[in-house]
């Protein structure tokens, strides 16, 4: 018996030594990304320590929870724990890798990226990484689940509960004030940003914008996408080339460390103009075309309504729209896949008439085993493009040409066309990257010139943005990535330009200098962007993404400094930029028939939970894609009023839903109503009894509405309100209910032009 129990107390000794082995490795694991990140990237200022804390009682707190429900849980909670586990784990890889390849962890880039070509790409260029972080997070759940499943070994039921109370004390105590989880939580951080950009869009409103305002901003009084274009010469063609990631600091002329290597874009900005204070004020190649074209910095926050397809900025006047008014034909060339990121569909959405992608060349049997892992080498993507330049320019027709190049993009690709770059003591494939894209465009000039092109053709070259600043840049670079300057430099039969201008412009300046250099005059202004011909001087360039923007103070105009400090003058104008942006999306067009679009709606607001509210356009219910605090709103249990609007495309707008139980929810319905949005069709419509959220002021609202008794609304019968507005003047058709139950109707043709009429 003595003999038994020493090998039992041995055995036990030995499980329990395994045990705790399995769970030293687990927690290393689990810690290892975040403390490669920290060794690395400075994420954030909190010491290792108190990380591997952090992380040691968010392990032994789940795993005694575990123990403590053991009894209680079936195989499949368990599952979901070690699931759990797994998306953390997946999730802080994921933070890793960001900051090695693009020097930044989530933010609104990542999610405008998401899309299987970056796991694709990912894994043709890292492919060992790729295949060691999958084995890392696999891992894992495997050896918790383990623990989990012999946790009796860890924990006793005495020891368990004490454990679970400890790590809970101890991750209270780590992560007070609650902002501090920003520290230790890589999922905290993505769930944030994630909020911010699938999360509902706030609504921007202004009780007064007086002209005084936006004369010392220099803002444009109004702003429409209702505008007239015109040529005063004749009419030239444009080449537009967005070099990838290209600053200004990779040549002589932006003072190079590294001499030569970009000969041929040195040439070309010493015999023509070069925009020497061009600042980029985006961070990824959508938003740089959007900036670029369009004339302002858009907020790319998705909304709730990013399921239901996004409208990208249909409503902003850009430089596309201007030339498709005055009859040119317009072709994008990409190397890389034209659907990745939205592009195409901004591209399509803004007149371009064709737009070619990797996947429009690979067919070509040329190009079989000929391209990089994004797509078309430069080289290619230049012959293919002049090739199509040539066919244009032999037509009546003026055209604009736009190309992207992606050699230079993270982390550099070197076509077998081109020469080594030999400035540098060793081979370092960025360098060879710009290099070789320096070479191919020097060819596509040369030829471009040799054959008379550009002789009544504008070529313009600029950059999306800058280069990522990630660690091996940083390494490569040093301080001159401090410089935001990115490649701008245009060739313009004009030439009377000067050979350098000094201006301080920024990214949403090239559309209006295409057009004073274009010769061609609109009737509107773009929110920010101004021409760089004739700009003057500028003391202030706005960027979103500045820091010191973005962590303004008190920038209202009750401070009586509140203009004199820059980075507020900033932010206010960018908070009106973005209020004239939400104003202006998809205005009703004078050559459009809203009703159209709109005829044929479905709506139905119910407080039968077995029938519920429903507003159906196009086969899609638009209340599906509607959450509150980015989860889905489950039309079943949850009362209250939907408010959302339908753009003159037909695509979802603003969506919202407005709880009962939300203490603030009368006000915040009152704050959406007297925000109506012009040239949209505002809907508002109850789910469920809806009753709580109404007030005096509301009930004047809905009477004005048509709304004929506010007494049955009061007791809990549902009833919505289309509502659409132009000019500061509303149109209402009121439906509801003369019993419980719910009402639904089909907006017709007829009941639509009412709506619109003389709006």
């Amino acid at each position: 018996m003595h003999l038994d129990n020493e090998k039992d107390s041995k055995e036990d000794l030995l499980s329990k030594s395994i045990n705790v082995l399995y769970f030293s490795i687990l927690l290393f694991i689990f810690t290892s990304p975040i403390l490669f990140t920290k060794w690395y990237y400075d994420v954030s200022s909190v010491n290792l320590l108190k990380q591997l804390s952090f992380d040691l009682f968010l392990i032994s707190g789940l795993i005694a929870l575990c123990h403590l429900l053991s009894k209680a849980v079936t195989r499949i909670t368990l599952l979901l724990f070690t699931l759990l586990i797994f998306g953390i784990q997946l999730i802080r890889v994921i933070e890793v890798s960001l900051f090695d390849q693009f020097g930044k962890g989530f933010d609104e880039s990542f999610f405008v990226h998401i899309d299987p070509t970056s796991f694709e790409i990912a894994l043709k260029d890292f492919p060992l990484f790729v295949i060691l972080a999958l084995l890392l997070i696999s891992v894992l759940p495997i050896l918790f689940y383990k623990l989990i499943k012999n946790s009796n070994a860890l924990f006793s039921n005495i020891t368990s509960p004490l454990v679970l109370v400890g790590s809970t004390l101890g991750l209270l105590y780590l992560t007070a004030p609650y902002q501090a989880l920003n520290d230790y939580s890589s999922s905290v951080r993505f769930a944030k940003e994630a909020q911010n950009f699938y999360g509902a869009a706030e609504t921007l409103s202004f009780d007064e914008i007086d002209k005084e305002l936006l004369a010392q901003l220099n803002f444009p009084e109004k702003y429409s996408n209702r505008f007239t274009a015109t040529i005063n010469n004749k009419p030239k063609n444009l080449i537009l080339i967005y070099l990838e990631s290209f600053d200004l600091s990779f040549t002589d002329f932006g003072n190079s460390k590294f001499k030569g290597l970009t000969p041929n874009i040195d040439a070309f900005i010493d015999k023509n103009t070069v925009l020497a204070q061009h600042q980029s004020t985006e961070q990824f190649t959508l938003a740089g075309i959007i900036s670029s074209q369009c004339g302002f910095t858009p907020p790319m926050h998705r909304g709730n309504d990013s399921l239901f397809g996004s409208d990208y900025f249909e409503g902003i006047t850009c430089l596309t729209d201007v030339l498709n008014q005055v009859g040119y034909q317009q072709e994008y060339f990409g190397g890389a896949n034209k659907k990745f990121a939205g592009k195409v569909d901004f591209l399509k959405s803004h007149h371009y008439d064709e737009v070619y992608g990797f996947f429009d060349f690979k067919s070509k049997k040329k190009y079989k085993d000929y391209h990089a892992s994004w797509g078309l080498y430069d080289q290619s993507l230049f012959e293919e493009a002049y090739d199509r330049i040539e066919q244009l320019s032999a037509k009546d027709q003026p055209y604009n040409v736009t190309l992207l190049t992606l050699n230079t993009h993270i982390p550099g690709v070197r076509s077998p066309n081109c020469p080594e770059y030999q400035g540098h003591s060793e081979d370092h494939s960025f360098l060879n990257a710009i290099h070789c894209t320096d070479h191919d465009l020097g060819n596509f000039i040369k030829k471009l010139e040799d054959n008379k092109i550009l002789d009544d053709a504008l070529l313009v070259l600029t950059a999306d943005h800058f280069i990522f600043r990630t660690r091996k840049i940083k390494e490569l670079f040093g301080s001159q990535l401090e410089d935001q300057r990115i490649v701008t430099a245009i060739r313009s039969p004009n030439k009377a330009l000067a050979p350098k201008v000094t201006a301080s412009t920024a990214t949403y300046d090239l559309a209006p200098t295409i057009l004073e250099l274009l010769g061609i005059d609109i009737s509107t202004q773009f929110l920010l962007g101004k021409s760089a011909i004739s700009i003057g001087d500028r003391s202030l360039i706005v960027d979103r993404h500045e820091r010191k923007v973005k962590d303004a103070g008190n920038c209202s105009q009750e401070n009586d400094l509140y203009l004199s400090d820059p980075a507020c003058k900033a932010k206010i104008i960018i908070e009106l930029q973005d209020y004239f942006v939400q104003k202006s999306q998809n205005p009703l067009d004078k050559n459009h028939s809203f009703c159209d679009v709109v005829s044929g709606l479905q709506v139905r607001a119910s407080n039968d939970k077995s029938n519920p509210s429903q507003v159906v356009l196009g086969n899609k219910d638009i209340l599906d894609f509607v959450s509150d605090k980015g989860w889905s709103v489950n039309r079943k249990n949850r009362e209250g009023i939907y408010f959302l609007t339908i753009n003159a495309n037909g695509k979802a707008g603003t969506l919202k839903f407005i709880d009962v139980k939300d203490t603030s929810s009368s006000k915040k319905l009152l704050d959406q109503i007297s925000n109506i949005e012009e040239g949209k069709l505002n809907i508002m419509l109850t789910n469920g009894d809806a009753s709580a959220i109404f007030n005096q002021s509301i009930d004047s609202f809905v009477k004005s509405a048509g709304i004929e008794s506010v007494d049955q609304i009061h007791g809990g019968n549902p009833f919505f309100v289309l509502i659409f507005a132009n000019d500061g003047e509303n149109r209402y058709k009121p439906f509801q209910a003369n019993q419980e139950g719910f009402v639904e109707a089909v907006l017709t043709k007829s009941q639509c032009k009412t709506l619109t009429a003389s709006l």
